[in-house]
């Protein structure tokens, strides 16, 4: 997330890059490969509480998922693609 421009002190405009952890729990419905997740929490960061649904494909250990984030005013697509391990 990017935050507020600013210059440097040659007079270049830079702008403040956010770091952004998330803290969520929430349900999910398995329906077959695909599922459906409604997750809620907290972004650090923008110091907001927020609600993330997502929808995803797991095939064996692949997951393939994407998800929509809205925290307070800011809003934005996720993409998650992982390998799990073990069963």
């Amino acid at each position: 997330i990017e935050g507020e421009e600013y210059f440097t002190d040659s007079g270049i405009a830079q702008k403040h890059k956010l770091t952004v952890w998330e803290f969520t729990a929430g349900l999910k419905a398995n329906l077959g490969p695909v599922y459906a997740e409604a997750r809620g929490g907290y972004f650090t960061g923008i110091h907001e509480f927020g609600f993330i649904p997502a929808v995803g494909l797991r095939l064996g250990h692949f997951d393939l998922q994407a998800n929509y984030k809205l925290a307070g005013d800011n809003q934005w697509f996720g993409a998650r693609i992982a390998w799990y391990w073990g069963s």
